[in-house]
């Protein structure tokens, strides 16, 4: 035992830094000291003074930060704890038995002694700890917030983890060293600056108010370096590999909910797409555009959260959207083209060096996580974003077509991205005058009436449009010549007839076209362009169908102008 009387000024050591003091009661406290977790009890002697008899209950430092309740969502709020340099979250209703807690900090490697476990759980139970504003999604908060990963990069709080954050944003080397090593290869293929800008773009959505983000598919063919391209995507935010931040979709429906939101606010890589089902690629147009999940109950018939999200994404494939459709013998919607955008990217994917791609894959790996912070530093407090956003929109695209429009603005939030970090933006025009003039047709929907009627009467060709006897054909009492292997002979049977000029369809069978269209505007469109005559008075739209015994009446198309019509997309 320790001499006191020899202790000088010197050498009486220092009182122990008290870290939290939690008062249980008036005679017992709980002190979370640097050297651990102390129970204090006040008592008196049998002689009557009064002393502190001291326990340490844990070597480790635990202390309970705060409560921390989400401001997204209607998770459970949960405690935030201390153990010793980490910290963790856990539910407190996970922590009712004293042996709960103790297998809860035993697999955090928290040292405590089993004695004294009681102790401990009396603090877990009985301490009042501050609120803390917490997070269970990456992205733009309500208070201004923004989160990747488990790291607040903007305001206060801390982030409770869930399905949505559980991939690891880590950061490794400095933004300097990845635009020095990295951005600077990515000057060999134009596609990799393309797939930066994507991987960036999602946090302009939320300060621009945009409401829907876009999804680009880069196509081309195989070994050309489109998964290079999405690593270097998904480096920006974190490790760029499957691990990390490149995602699949060798996935589920169910689990489309659980990746958007993930990605919320910071993108999302997506490889595989050709092993995408055409249930899979619907869901994902519907899920992505509609930026929340479905309404699901819980088994106590309350109201599950809805998932939300708002982010734009990259993938890649050897085959476009439109492709994978047809392969499926499926047609792809007209509004999926803006939320799938299709991009053939054989010209800004050039075959360079095998050891080039190998380089540039291993500087990500070297080199990840800092892009995307840094483009949230910058972007924060910059007044003029929706301005600068505007006229990049203006100058891809000046016309009046609302989804040429909705598309531009898309791609002009890669043309601010490049703006705001410095980065070559002439690939996003050159994809830009390629992706548009090829949609144009597309988009426009009056032009849609014309294809409509042309697959019909093609995919209906000598099934239920039937041809026409020859003026010298035989005289048997037949509407139909004999030597066409027709079934049936009844004109009330079929849905029209063509000769050597027109094609004749009956006014049931045009209803089976003009679904959507409406007749007047399915008409009028045809008679506009010369496709379907009609006579010179009134608004009587058939004609008499030459060589039909009994004279019925269709409606008399050009199939060849119509075919000049389509094709030339007049």
């Amino acid at each position: 035992m320790e001499d006191i009387t020899m202790r000088t000024p010197e050498n009486v050591p220092a009182e122990p830094l008290v870290i939290t003091r939690y008062d249980l009661d008036s005679k017992t406290s709980i002190e979370i000291r640097e050297d651990g977790v102390w129970f204090i009890e006040s008592k008196v002697s049998k002689a009557g003074k009064a002393y502190d008899e001291t326990v340490r209950v844990a070597s480790s430092i635990i202390d309970i930060e705060g409560l921390v309740d989400p401001i997204d969502s209607e998770v459970d709020a949960g405690l935030l704890v201390r153990i010793d340099d980490r910290r963790a979250t856990v539910k407190r209703e996970d922590l009712i038995q004293a042996q709960d807690i103790g297998k809860w900090l035993a697999a955090r490697k928290a040292y405590f002694n089993p004695k004294h476990l009681s102790l401990l759980a009396r603090m877990f139970m009985e301490t009042r700890p501050p609120e803390v504003i917490g997070y269970t999604r990456n992205g733009w908060q309500r208070n201004g917030a923004f989160v990747v990963g488990d790291t607040v990069l903007l305001g206060v709080g801390h982030v409770l983890k869930t399905e949505a954050n559980l991939a690891v944003y880590d950061r490794r080397s400095t933004f300097d060293d990845w635009e020095r090593e990295v951005l600077s290869r990515a000057q060999q293929k134009p596609a990799w600056l393309f797939a930066i800008l994507v991987g960036l773009s999602s946090v302009l959505l939320e300060p621009l108010g945009i409401e829907t983000g876009t999804a680009f598919n880069a196509y081309g063919p195989s070994g050309s370096g489109k998964t290079a391209a999405l690593k270097a995507a998904a480096g920006c935010w974190g490790r760029p590999d499957a691990s990390g931040c490149l995602k699949s979709f060798i996935t589920t429906e169910n689990a489309l909910e659980g990746l958007f939101e993930g990605g919320n606010g910071i993108g999302l890589s997506l490889d595989e797409l050709k092993t995408a089902n055409k249930n899979i690629l619907g869901q994902f147009a519907y899920l992505f555009g509609n930026g929340m999940g479905k309404e699901r109950m819980k088994s106590n018939a309350e109201m599950q959260r809805r998932r939300r999200w708002l982010l734009n994404c990259i993938m890649s494939s050897e085959k476009s959207v439109e492709g994978i459709f047809e392969a499926m013998e499926q047609q792809q919607a007209a509004g999926m083209v803006t939320r799938l955008v299709d991009i053939d990217m054989t010209d800004w994917l050039p075959i360079i060096d095998g050891a080039a791609v190998n380089e540039f894959e291993a500087m990500l790996r070297m080199h990840y996580g800092t892009a995307g912070p840094e483009f949230v530093r910058r972007v924060v407090g910059m007044a003029d974003l929706k301005e600068r956003h505007g006229r990049a929109a203006q100058a891809l695209y000046a016309g009046d077509d609302p989804k040429l429009g909705r598309a531009a603005n898309a791609f002009a939030q890669l043309k601010l991205t490049g703006e705001v970090m410095g980065i070559d933006t002439a690939v996003v025009d050159q994809v830009w005058a390629q992706w548009s003039s090829e949609v144009r047709e597309v988009f426009d929907d009056d032009l849609q009436i014309g294809r409509a009627v042309l697959a019909f009467i093609e995919r209906n060709l000598r099934v239920s449009i039937m041809q026409l006897a020859e003026e010298d054909g035989d005289d048997d009492g037949s509407p139909f010549g004999q030597d066409e292997g027709e079934i049936g002979n009844s004109y009330k049977e079929r849905d029209g007839w063509f000769d050597s000029e027109f094609v004749y369809l009956r006014a049931e069978a045009m209803a089976k076209i003009m679904d959507g269209f409406g007749r007047a505007r399915l008409y009028g469109w045809l008679h506009l362009r010369g496709i379907l005559h009609r006579p010179a008075k009134g608004d009587k739209w058939t004609v008499r169908v030459p060589r039909l015994a009994h004279r019925p009446s269709a409606l008399r198309i050009d199939l060849t102008r119509l075919q000049d019509v389509v094709g030339s997309g007049e």
